[in-house]
């Protein structure tokens, strides 16, 4: 038996608002399809956020729509659950609930068993931190029927903290035994380890969707695992994608200005298409000269990012300059759910989608009843 685990695939993000980041997500995703039927796999399983959005584009419903109808005219079977970014906070439904028809089968409190051919599925949709006691009262239920198969499987779309020591939402020693595989989704980071008598992955996310992932996918890439369960210990095997756009990120020194641009020039001609730069300056220098050095960049590279930092500024600030949003909120913000609520919402602005804003605030104020607040007019 053998099964796919991906996750993250956050369609219809549009990086840094650009049409073409928003159409290389889509890219991947064909390619990730593409590798899953060469495979020949039994089971799809995605770990979560497939669409980075509650309301994506239709265009993000259309991409997968297509894809997971090929895999349907194969006979395989998929499996999905919610992410942090597929869930709206307050009301209204998941669009995975769109793809039922396509052999896809969503997990979550409602109903959070599949059984295909004598292996045991559990899953759960996101739950925030402030919920992690009803998480576990979840994982308990599942665990005691998974004990009646031989093979079991665990999806889930959280944070631990073995591999995620900040803004985790469960700790290693909170999860049974009891399972083969433990599917997971949300940290972008590819990450196994062994647990118990099975194996606990991440594949991470499937394309450079934050800074701080540049470092990592020069290391190791990024993509998805293949799982074989027919022997008593899983087997894993990654599989890398090949249709990334690249993107790197330089520190240097003002100083060193004339040798940026030598710099830029490697980098292009390993890239087979225009890539994106993220370029930190560590004391001062003049913008107009900058803007001349990387003329030419610009016009051969999909974005140049830069910031100019004054002398003061640490080597260690320098490197760290890109901050994890969602953990910073989570490291500032006491309470863990409107650190998420606060998350969400910068998504939204972000991507420029203001009613959507406007709902998620309008309900987490109500849900909350904080009184004396008049959020509108």
């Amino acid at each position: 038996m053998l099964i796919a685990h991906l996750a993250d695939t956050h369609l219809g993000y549009r990086q840094y608002g650009l049409e073409e980041r928003e159409k290389d997500l889509y890219d991947t995703f064909r390619e990730i399809i593409d590798k899953i039927l060469e495979e020949h796999v039994d089971i799809v399983i995605h770990s979560g956020d497939l669409f980075h959005m509650p309301r994506p584009p239709i265009r993000a419903l259309r991409v997968v729509q297509q894809e997971f109808s090929r895999l349907k005219d194969k006979g395989i079977q998929i499996i999905v659950v919610p992410g942090s970014h597929d869930l709206l906070r307050r009301r209204g439904i998941t669009p995975l609930v769109l793809y039922d028809y396509l052999n896809v089968k969503m997990l979550w409190r409602r109903n959070p068993i599949v059984v295909i051919n004598n292996i045991f599925i559990g899953g759960l949709e996101y739950i925030p931190k402030f919920y992690v006691n009803i998480l576990k009262e979840y994982l308990i239920k599942l665990s005691t029927q998974a004990k009646n198969y031989e093979k079991r499987i665990l999806v889930l779309h959280q944070g631990i903290d073995i591999a995620i020591p900040i803004a985790f939402e469960l700790r290693l020693a909170d999860l049974p035994k009891e399972y083969n595989y433990y599917a997971f989704g949300h940290i972008h980071k590819s990450f196994n380890i062994k647990y118990g008598d099975g194996i606990l992955a991440y594949p991470g996310s499937t394309d450079i969707l934050e800074v701080n992932e540049i470092l990592d996918y020069e290391k190791g890439g990024k993509g998805f695992f293949i799982v074989d369960l027919s022997s008593d210990t899983p087997t894993l095997h990654e599989i890398k994608l090949e249709t990334i756009r690249p993107q790197y990120k330089l520190n240097i020194e003002a100083k060193q200005v004339s040798i940026l641009r030598q710099k830029l020039l490697e980098k292009l001609k390993s890239c087979d298409k225009p890539p994106i730069f993220h370029i930190g300056i560590k004391g001062k220098i003049s913008r107009h000269l900058l803007e001349n050095e990387l003329k030419d960049i610009k016009a051969r590279s999909l974005l140049v990012r830069y910031s100019i930092h004054p002398e003061t500024i640490s080597e260690e600030q320098v490197i760290n300059l890109d901050l994890d949003i969602k953990r910073l909120l989570k490291e500032k913000v006491q309470q863990s759910e409107a650190a998420e609520y606060a998350y969400q919402l910068f998504l939204l602005l972000s991507n420029n989608n203001m009613i959507e804003a406007y709902r998620e605030t309008e309900e987490f104020y109500k849900s909350h009843k904080w009184k004396g607040v008049k959020l509108f007019k």
